[in-house]
Order: C-alpha cells, then structure tokens, then sequence
C-alpha cells in the first residue's frame, strides 16, 4: 500500500488518532515494517507523534485527536463552548475531562491539550462525532462541567448559555436530568441563577 492510500484508509475509516497496531492492519504488514513505514510519514510530515505509539494526520481536526488520546475522555468546558461556536473567547488550549490518569505537555495544532481526571460519576454526558470523530460533551453538560470543574468566570457561561440557547441547541430536558442525576443543590441554584441573568441581560437589551 502506498502512502497516499494509507492516508486515504485512515481518513475513511474516521481514526482521528492510530496506533502502529491499527497502521500494521492496514497495511498488512508487520510491526516491525510498519514501525519504519510511520518513520518515512513522520518525515515527510504526513503524519505526526502524539506519544509512543499514536499518531494523527496533520490535516485531523485538534478537538478530534485530543480527544482520542485516551479512552474514556471528551471535550467539556471553555473547548466545548468553542467547539459549538457559543463563546467569542479565544483559546490557547483543549480541555479534555477523564477519569483515567494523564500527564499534560501534550501540543496539537497550536493549543496545548489539558486532560483533568474527574470522578467516574460525571463521565457522562458526551458523545462521538460521526462528522470529525471529537468526543464532546452535549452542551448542557458543558456547562455544568464548566460550573463544577473549570471554576471559570461566570459571564463566560452566561454567554454560552445565552448563546447555545439562541441557536437553539440547548435542552432544557437534558439540562434538568443532568442537574438531578447529579443531585446537588448547589448546582441547580448556580445554573437558575445563570437563567435569570440571561433573561434579564436579554431584556435590558
């Protein structure tokens, strides 16, 4: 198999991040071979290196491979909202939440990549993109993440809110499950404050 269908196969099967394992399956061949294969991509600059034994296409989406670097993880907070175009900030880095231990220093396309491990009963609420193959988290629990993790200013989340409401991508059902599933009250005060902001912010407006 020649590079230009390696490239090809991996684009199709939708693998924003390979292992020399999965490389080895496609070009049938060898570990060994395939080892030295991944070498003259990596030289060309076709592909790059994430850690021993994984790689992405330089062209992959940043979302994409930051969120494949480790199962179970996904996109939450500040990256989310950006992710979904609800936030008019600028970012430097991707937040990935996982309840698995890794270590940070990763860089992809520019942002640095933040894995912060959470408790095993909030790995909820994300899904895969069949478009880019990003684990995300749905907008609501973006939010909530970004309440009970980021600890971010909270003119930031009003304007995700206001934002994911007016495009009409926020669910107030899941919103309301989420909050309940996770059963504090706090929480549920914090996010009824951040609705009451928004509609008076709408109004004065």
């Amino acid at each position: 198999m020649n590079q230009l269908q390696f490239i090809k196969e991996i684009k199709s099967l939708n693998i924003p991040v390979f292992s020399t394992k999965e490389a080895s399956m496609i070009v049938n061949k060898d570990i060994k071979y395939t080892s030295l294969y991944l070498s003259r991509l990596l030289n060309r600059g076709e592909i790059s290196r994430i850690e021993k034994g994984k790689y992405y296409l330089k062209d992959a989406n940043p979302y994409a491979v930051a969120s494949n670097i480790i199962y179970p993880s996904y996109v939450s907070m500040m990256s989310a909202f950006k992710y979904y175009g609800i936030t008019t900030q600028n970012l430097s880095a991707i937040d990935i939440l996982t309840d698995a231990r890794h270590s940070n220093g990763i860089s992809i396309g520019g942002y640095n990549i933040i894995f912060t491990k959470i408790p095993r009963r909030l790995m909820f609420g994300f899904y895969r993109s069949k478009e880019d193959g990003t684990f995300v988290a749905y907008v609501e629990k973006a939010i909530i993440d970004a309440i009970l993790i980021g600890n971010l200013p909270i003119p930031y989340i009003e304007e995700a809110y206001e934002n994911a409401k007016e495009s009409r991508i926020l669910e107030k059902g899941r919103l309301s499950s989420y909050i309940k599933r996770i059963g504090s009250k706090d929480l549920k005060e914090k996010i009824n404050k951040i609705e009451k902001e928004v509609k008076e912010i709408k109004f004065r407006s």
